[in-house]
């Protein structure tokens, strides 16, 4: 079953944008869906983006009839990893998302009352909040990951550095129940719509909604992509036990936009630059930014970050993953 959100595309009502009320009719779905003749009473959720934080904000809530999620380019906190990356308005992001939804259900002509969307985009893009305040957190599923206690299947590609790699980290390491996989994969060749990973949904889904042995949990439970080798690759634990942690401190001259990432602290200073929002360079990642480097390596190095999801606490958030391979 596809089932449009309350206030989206072909569904009544006024858009809550992953609110509270949108929230409380991801359950109801659930036990609508639970109590219909062609269902056994037990219900999976899959799909990415969007349709995957759903599964987040479902799980939370413990319908006693979802029994199992598979969500994969799912985020978990609305405001740092979607809107606002480090308290930074993601303006590209913000400006192409909401064109999206907009031709989808307003230029379409599909719905007639929009006052949800121009209520949810006026908050988000005229930076009615800007801070992480209740607005963010009550659409986020970081607060209680521990609540989801159903078997999980999350996953992401190692690009979405900037909306869903963080998230899929999270969730695999804070969800409540034991029964989890968490799979890294390269860039899909075809990212939209979801299908790269359909055949490995179906097996989760034989396992825990038809009780059939798929093998699905046999393994490791994580399964990651190793750029470069192009293979894939078990790893029974994240963080990896074989990690050599290096925290690396921003340094180099006061003067200009480039420095360097060293192992000891420099002296404190700051450099500066001019964001112009409305320069088409700043929407496409171009100048101006700063670039930080470290010394060219002397062998090779396998680099795996959390992306700020680290197990180990917050104060971790700064540094980098390296995992030596031993070459």
């Amino acid at each position: 079953m596809i089932a449009d959100a309350r206030g989206s595309n072909d569904s009544a009502g006024d858009w809550d944008l992953m609110g509270p009320v949108e929230q409380r009719d991801l359950g109801q779905l659930i036990k609508q869906v639970a109590a219909q003749s062609w269902c056994n009473g037990r219900v999976g959720m899959a799909g990415c983006s969007y349709v995957g934080v759903s599964q987040y904000l479902a799980a939370r809530q413990q319908p006693p009839s979802l029994r199992a999620i598979f969500p994969h380019d799912a985020f978990t906190d609305q405001y740092r990893e979607c809107f606002f990356h480090g308290g930074i308005p993601a303006e590209g992001f913000q400006r192409d998302w909401s064109s999206a939804v907009s031709i989808l259900s307003m230029w379409s002509g599909r719905r007639s009352e929009i006052s949800g969307m121009q209520r949810h985009f006026n908050r988000i893009l005229g930076l009615e909040e800007p801070f992480d305040w209740p607005y963010y957190q009550e659409r986020s599923a970081w607060p209680d990951l521990e609540r989801i206690q159903v078997p999980g299947y999350y996953g992401t590609n190692w690009r979405y550095t900037d909306l869903h790699l963080r998230g899929a980290f999270q969730a695999y390491g804070s969800a409540g129940d034991p029964h989890r996989r968490l799979l890294l994969g390269p860039l899909p060749s075809v990212r939209r719509p979801f299908a790269t990973y359909h055949v490995e949904a179906l097996h989760w889904y034989d396992q825990w909604l038809k009780d059939l042995d798929t093998g699905v949990m046999d393994g490791d439970p994580i399964r990651i992509w190793v750029q470069g080798e192009e293979r894939w690759r078990g790893e029974p634990e994240w963080p990896l036990a074989r990690t050599r942690w290096t925290e690396l401190f921003l340094a180099g001259r006061e003067t200009g936009r480039e420095g360097i990432l060293d192992t000891t602290p420099g002296h404190p200073g700051a450099r500066t630059y001019h964001y112009d929002p409305s320069d088409e360079r700043a929407w496409v990642g171009g100048e101006p930014r700063l670039v930080y480097r470290t010394p060219p390596l002397e062998a090779d190095l396998e680099v795996r970050g959390t992306n700020g999801a680290n197990p180990m606490g917050n104060d971790q958030r700064r540094r980098f993953r390296l995992a030596d391979l031993g070459v």
